[in-house]
């Protein structure tokens, strides 16, 4: 065992309140340390002269009456003390004056050079604030410069498309009716408005694929192979 837990034993050894294999380890080790024997001496010591004192008598309130007046005097000084400062806290003009003047020639300065962008910036931001875009209009527009028809309508328009288009087809099933020769070609029928519209003239455009499929021809001693 070390001096260290050794030493924090001593108290109860002295006291003959250990017993058992600490207590015969602990005197194994005063029998071998010269600082934990001086130690133990001064414990047994100081013991033997507690014995020696005679008893004080004290009352069965004494306990009580400790622990009030404690209270009492923890609380005047905690009336006293905590709420009202010693020594209240000086403020002087000779420091606090410097300070507020230079904070005011800061702001004083920021503030000119503030006003004086603004006063540099305020005319493109008049430019950028004027809404006279919102109305203009424009000057050469050729869907505006056409005349318009006095009796132009939404239905007539797509009337006049329906029209179209059924001639379109009209043309297409003809075409393809028609007998031609073996040969790949392309038809374009176009149809134009004989009167400008509105808005745009519009074109219709009819394009017919036109696929002609022909058997390949066997040789007759191959026929039966097929």
């Amino acid at each position: 065992m070390r001096c260290r837990k050794v030493r924090s034993y001593l108290s109860a050894y002295c006291s003959d309140e250990l017993g058992g294999r600490r207590k015969l380890a602990i005197s194994e080790h005063l029998a071998t340390c010269a600082e934990c024997r001086r130690e133990e001496a001064d414990y047994r010591s100081l013991a033997k002269t507690a014995r020696q004192l005679s008893a004080i008598n004290i009352a069965e309130d004494f306990n009580t009456r400790l622990l009030d007046r404690v209270a009492r005097e923890r609380f005047a000084e905690t009336r006293s003390k905590a709420y009202l400062p010693r020594k209240a806290p000086v403020v002087r003009w000779t420091v606090v004056a410097p300070a507020v003047v230079t904070a005011c020639l800061v702001f004083a300065f920021i503030m000119v050079g503030l006003q004086t962008v603004l006063d540099d910036y305020s005319p493109g931001i008049a430019s950028v604030a004027n809404d006279s875009y919102l109305t203009a209009q424009p000057m050469n527009n050729p869907n505006m410069t056409n005349s318009m028809q006095k009796d132009w309508s939404l239905a007539s328009q797509m009337s006049r498309a329906n029209r179209l288009d059924r001639m379109s087809q009209r043309i297409v099933n003809r075409i393809r009716t028609t007998s031609m020769a073996p040969t790949s070609g392309l038809f374009n029928v176009s149809a134009r408005a004989n009167q400008p519209a509105p808005w745009n003239q519009t074109y219709y455009r009819v394009r017919p694929v036109v696929r002609i499929y022909q058997a390949p021809d066997i040789p007759k001693g191959e026929e039966t192979a097929y």
